[in-house]
């Protein structure tokens, strides 16, 4: 039962790891240089499974692809305002305790600055299992 419960707890440490590391890849990233980060980064941590939701959509939107192709969607617009207008983007992100040992959650919050400011709608990111 020890050696369970110290598997449980070395998993549940390994996933708090990854998930500081992908925090700090996301505020690392500088979409003034190109959106293609963000999509790396999305691939290298988030399994197919992975559900995003914002307070804009109807529901919650499944699956890497669907949610691959959103993300395209959102970021190409801002790198080339951020590029080629000057665009200042704040990305912010307050962890959010999950339900269970295995669910990690944070809040995003990005912030435009330029001629006129501007706040996006927060995203909230689940996923049971990140891979």
């Amino acid at each position: 039962m020890i050696t369970q419960q110290a598997s449980i707890n070395n998993a549940d440490r390994d996933l708090y790891a990854r998930e500081k590391v992908l925090n700090s890849a996301i505020i690392a990233a500088d979409i003034s240089s190109g959106w293609e980060t963000y999509l790396e980064i999305f691939d290298a941590f988030y399994a197919d499974h992975v559900e995003v939701s914002d307070d804009t959509e109807s529901g919650p939107v499944f699956g890497r692809e669907r949610i691959r192709a959103l993300l395209f969607k959102f970021l190409v617009p801002i790198h080339v305002m951020a590029e080629i207008g000057g665009l200042s983007v704040q990305i912010r992100e307050t962890p959010i305790p999950g339900d269970t040992a295995d669910e990690t959650h944070s809040a995003w919050s990005v912030d435009l600055i330029g001629g006129v400011r501007q706040d996006l709608p927060d995203l909230l990111v689940h996923s049971s299992t990140m891979g």
